[in-house]
């Protein structure tokens, strides 16, 4: 287990080293809403805050190992070896008086959030000679700027393909960071890569001076939800240009993202789509990231039907470009792609989606 987790901002934070998973701990979520009790069982409410909701931890250790047993110890928040009672002690203390969070992975999903200790006080039972048992409760802590979410760890991330600041493979390609089966984009024509920095990560800007630069898949793979953070370099878009475009011998296909020539509005392939985490009415007019970056969610859900599925065959993809058409390229600059062949659950993009939008200082 690592002891630090590194932030979008490049901030270590300490990652708790005892297991959520000892006897009686629970995980629970909640979310402030303002209801309203109206006559004869009708309700007006409202959701406050975040919809990614607040998280709490409750986490019992009914065996503390003290320092008279050597043997079993953890990496404290000094980086040192200490007992595991001397850990949460030292833990404990740091985080109430310097105020800084740590992290803590759920064991629900695995994900890793940024928590402090709201135990009021924490007490040790000594039994035996060299045992205590103690619980602490820690609640989910959130730091403008700051996110320590991991999209590897999301459900069916395995599948996934993801192409991110940390990918972009020096001049002629964008690297999958999937692990197994990668599929990169190669560039072709007027495509920068590790240029035109946003929030202190690099982006791919393509069509910068000719407008004809685009990338395309390696090969074929299918997809049924994708999210993308993406900035469209003009007022309106000038042609129809193709954002996330499918190709094969049948053309035309339905595209999965396309900008709407004369409009600042796109039209997508799928069944349903969010802009910045708000769900959008018309899949034909999806308001477009007109020079500013924006995170676009397009999902099939709830029907799960996939390109694949649609047209029979395995999808070979272009991202800016439609390689038949010399008048589909597109004036963009992508920060982060993400694709999957299965629907993702709304409530993790939703987390998704707030990651992102921190991290690539989107508001």
């Amino acid at each position: 287990m690592p002891s630090t987790i590194t932030a979008s901002n490049g901030q270590a934070f300490h990652l708790f080293q005892l297991p959520c998973s000892t006897t009686g701990s629970q995980e629970s979520i909640r979310f402030v809403r303002l209801v309203n009790d109206l006559s004869d069982g009708y309700k007006s409410k409202r959701l406050f805050g975040s919809n990614t909701g607040l998280r709490r931890w409750v986490m019992e250790f009914p065996t503390l190992p003290s320092s008279l047993l050597s043997n079993q110890t953890v990496t404290g928040i000094d980086g040192a070896q200490v007992s595991k009672e001397e850990y949460l002690w030292s833990l404990y203390s740091e985080n109430q008086v310097s105020g800084t969070p740590f992290v803590i992975q759920s064991d629900r999903n695995s994900q890793y959030y940024l928590v402090d200790c709201v135990t009021p006080e924490l007490s040790y039972k000594r039994f035996l000679t060299k045992l205590y048992s103690s619980q602490l409760e820690v609640s989910q802590t959130r730091i403008q700027g700051v996110t320590v979410f991991d999209p590897s760890l999301m459900d069916n991330t395995s599948s996934a393909h993801w192409y991110n600041e940390t990918s972009h493979g020096g001049s002629t390609t964008w690297n999958d960071k999937k692990l197994s089966s990668p599929i990169n984009f190669t560039k072709t024509g007027d495509v920068v890569f590790n240029a035109n920095p946003v929030n202190g990560h690099n982006t791919v800007r393509l069509s910068g001076t000719t407008f004809n630069g685009g990338l395309q898949s390696a090969s074929a793979f299918d997809v049924c939800d994708a999210v993308i953070v993406f900035k469209v370099r003009e007022a309106t878009f000038g042609t129809v240009e193709s954002i996330l475009y499918p190709f094969m011998a049948i053309d035309p296909l339905q595209p999965l993202l396309e900008g709407n020539v004369g409009t600042a509005t796109m039209t997508a392939g799928l069944t349903k789509a969010s802009v910045n985490g708000v769900p959008q009415a018309s899949m034909s007019a999806i308001t477009g990231p007109m020079n500013a970056f924006k995170i676009v969610h397009v999902s099939s859900a709830p029907s799960g039907i996939s390109y694949n599925t649609l047209y029979g065959t395995d999808i070979t993809w272009g991202l800016g470009y439609r390689p038949s058409t010399g008048d589909k390229f597109s004036k963009i600059d992508v920060a982060e792609l993400l694709m999957w062949p299965t629907p993702q659950a709304t409530s993790e993009i939703r987390e998704l989606i707030e990651h992102l939008a921190i991290k690539w200082g989107i508001s």
